[in-house]
């Protein structure tokens, strides 16, 4: 807590504001997906962003900040040694030195920056995830959380991306709910192509977590891997970590309360989401769940304890509203995975990080 209070300072000195994003969608709508391998619910939110979304600000400044690391140069460490004695400020300072060697390894590594070779830069420096998107296309990035049955054997049951749409400058998510177990088939369908339209994809504890339920479930179904999809993941853990210098995990509650300073009202703890689904699905009546959810987004409310008005006592209500209740949590963590992974580069931009290196 020490390191995110740290973090927390940090942020008031870069008067970074929250939200990035209006908190009300401007666009809501619920709508029940149909094809040959079956049928499940989409739920789509469109959030207007406060200021107009920078591409160069958000990503390709970043470029110029990895010129200025040495010590993604072969052979340069952080600790000091020739790069000190010599003087060398950046990637081209490194060009004119003597060793052959150490000059050979700075023009790769130039060379790998100016073409956006993300595939060289991940394997050859030690640049981390999130300094390369600038060598992602801003269209195709996707926040993505999941929640499962919280088995041995985990069973996928609700999924949220989130998209950027630059020239309309709104974030929209889109989530695919399971009503039942048989429909996880179609919503991991629908999350497929999604990734194949949007393959850079950010998420919060994904490659322990999200990317290897996805990863089984794919193989499962489709007989394909998420590695197979992905031109790139960016776990905003692995960044908190090292921005914070954590070194356990940091939950993503405690970002959201220390760094965006917005602590939720109402959220339904991640430990009870398998129960409530359970009882979703013992509840049954889902045609009725549907115009529920519609109701509640036609009212325009996404204050969750507002929204449990709209139920009444019975135990098909209270397990509704506790559906309601996952629904929200799953899509309020994709806006917090924008926000914060927007402090983070504008923090790398400020110049409070540097020669960053993988927790």
């Amino acid at each position: 807590m020490e390191a995110l209070l740290m973090m927390e300072i940090l942020v008031i000195l870069l008067e970074l504001k929250y939200p990035v994003y209006h908190r009300r969608p401007i666009e809501s709508s619920v709508v029940e997906l149909e094809e040959s391998g079956g049928t499940c619910l989409a739920i789509k939110h469109v959030f207007k962003m406060n200021e107009r979304f920078d591409t160069r600000k958000a990503f390709l400044l970043t470029r110029k900040r990895l010129t200025h690391d040495i010590t993604l140069v072969h052979g340069i460490n952080r600790k000091g040694g020739i790069w000190k004695k010599k003087r060398l400020r950046t990637i081209r300072d490194v060009l004119y030195c003597t060793n052959r060697s150490l000059r050979k390894s700075a023009r790769e590594v130039l060379t790998w920056i100016e073409n956006s070779d993300i595939e060289r830069l991940r394997e050859g420096t030690g640049a981390r995830d999130a300094e390369l998107l600038f060598c992602v296309d801003p269209s195709h990035i996707n926040y993505l959380d999941i929640e499962t049955t919280g088995m041995r054997d985990a069973r996928i049951f609700l999924v949220a991306l989130g998209i950027l749409n630059v020239p309309a400058n709104t974030l929209e998510t889109v989530q695919f709910l399971a009503r039942n177990l048989d429909e996880e088939y179609m919503v991991c369908k629908q999350t497929l192509d999604m990734l194949k339209r949007y393959p850079c994809m950010i998420s919060y504890n994904g490659k322990a977590f999200d990317g290897k339920v996805l990863d089984e479930r794919f193989f499962y179904y489709f007989n394909t891997g998420i590695d197979d999809i992905l031109e790139h993941h960016v776990d905003l853990l692995h960044e908190v970590r090292h921005f914070t210098g954590a070194s356990k995990c940091v939950k993503l509650g405690d970002v959201e309360r220390s760094i965006l300073r917005a602590p939720r009202s109402g959220d339904i703890p991640s430990r009870d989401i398998p129960d409530a689904y359970q009882l979703f699905i013992n509840a049954g009546n889902h045609d009725s769940f549907t115009r529920y959810l519609s109701e509640v987004f036609q009212v325009g409310d996404n204050n969750v304890m507002n929204s449990s008005k709209l139920v009444g006592d019975s135990e098909t209500s209270r397990a509704f509203f506790d559906m309601y209740r996952v629904i929200h949590h799953n899509f309020i963590d994709i806006l917090s995975l924008h926000s914060i992974l927007m402090k983070i580069l504008q923090t790398v931009h400020a110049g409070l990080i540097t020669g960053c290196r993988r927790c």
